[in-house]
C-alpha cells in the first residue's frame, strides 16, 4: 500500500468518518459528506463508533492493551485499510436491508457512484416509515 500524505494529520483525530479520497490527500466534496452520513448510519444501527471492537473478548483485549493508541500506529493502519482495502465500519446483523442498502451507497469506494443528498433525501422518504403518535 501506499502512504497516506503527510496532510493526513489534519483529520487524524476525526478519521473514522473521513471519506477515502479525503484521507489520500484529496480536496472534501459533497460526496465526502455522504460518506460520512453513511458512518453516521453504522453508528445508529449499532450504537457504537465505527471500526469499535464487537465482541467482549476484542474490547477486553484492547482495554487491557496499555500500546494500543487510536491516534497513533493503530489509526494508521486503519486509515490505509480504509484507503487501500475497502474496509468499511459495519452494521449489526439485524440492520434491516434497506438501511443496508443506503449504507452501501453511502460508503461507495467511488466517490461518483455515492447518492446525491437529493437521492438520499428520496431514499429516507420513501423507505423510512414514519408513526403518528
Amino acid at each position: 500500500p501506499y502512504p497516506l500524505p503527510a496532510s493526513f494529520g489534519a483529520v487524524s483525530s476525526k478519521w473514522e468518518w473521513v471519506a477515502p479520497e479525503v484521507l489520500s490527500g484529496q480536496p472534501t466534496t459533497p460526496a465526502s459528506d455522504v460518506y460520512a452520513f453513511g458512518v453516521v448510519l453504522t453508528e445508529l444501527d449499532t450504537l457504537a463508533y465505527p471500526y469499535a471492537p464487537t465482541t467482549m473478548s476484542q474490547r477486553s483485549t484492547i482495554l487491557s492493551d496499555k500500546s494500543r493508541d487510536e491516534t497513533g500506529d493503530n489509526a494508521r493502519q486503519k486509515m490505509q485499510s480504509i484507503v487501500h482495502d475497502n474496509l468499511r465500519p459495519a452494521l449489526s446483523p439485524t440492520a434491516p436491508p434497506a438501511l443496508r442498502d443506503l449504507v452501501e451507497l453511502c460508503l461507495h469506494s467511488d466517490p461518483s457512484q455515492r447518492p446525491s443528498a437529493m437521492m438520499l433525501i428520496y431514499h429516507l422518504r420513501s423507505k423510512v416509515k414514519v408513526f403518528e403518535l
